[in-house]
């Protein structure tokens, strides 16, 4: 049978494009995991914000992915994609971290490093994953307190709902950038 220009044909590159569409997905809650242990363990300011790349992660693979397959060719669709799988790991990560921060245990201490005992109860993360309220009632009674310091000065308040907010829109526009980057050159039309 002879094809037309009409019909649609699978090549290679377009199963290979839906492969990491499928490694996309499961991608999201893996880069969630990560990132909230980065933020959990990491005591450093500075690779705090290193791992926060790590959470665009998805997104740059979904709209890798969905663009190569030409399942989305509108640049907004792509970029909506695109928000949604670094969203929901953003969102995973902040489930995760409140898992760990629920769990704490104790406390050790290796040279002058101080490490927190702790585990994630996956059951406790799936119930806050589908129950947003209860997430961010924990939140904003975490928001009261704090859970860290910059050189002995608790943030809490206002300014920790600061550093949330920025937090988020550096992933907005980290996600952003990368599919405008991906777009560019693809060759996607603009649209």
């Amino acid at each position: 049978m002879k094809t037309t220009s009409t019909d649609t044909v699978l090549t290679e590159s377009h199963v290979h494009s839906f492969q990491q569409f499928i490694v996309a997905l499961v991608t999201i809650p893996i880069v969630g995991w990560l990132y909230a242990y980065a933020l959990w363990y990491i005591p450093v300011v500075f690779l705090r914000i290193v791992a926060l790349v790590l959470i665009l992660v998805p997104g740059a693979i979904l709209a890798t992915s969905l663009v190569k397959i030409r399942a989305l060719t509108n640049q907004r669709l792509v970029m909506v994609g695109s928000f949604l799988g670094s969203g929901c790991a953003f969102y995973i990560s902040w489930a995760i971290w409140l898992s760990l921060a629920l769990n704490l245990e104790s406390f050790s201490s290796f040279l002058v490093f101080t490490f927190p005992i702790t585990h994630v109860d996956y059951s406790g993360v799936a119930h806050l994953v589908f129950h947003p309220s209860e997430m961010f009632s924990l939140m904003t009674k975490i928001a009261t307190t704090g859970v860290w310091a910059i050189r002995g000065n608790n943030v809490s308040g206002g300014m920790l709902y600061i550093v949330w907010i920025v937090e988020f829109f550096a992933v907005l526009i980290g996600t952003w950038m990368m599919v405008i980057t991906i777009l560019t050159e693809t060759g996607s039309p603009q649209k």
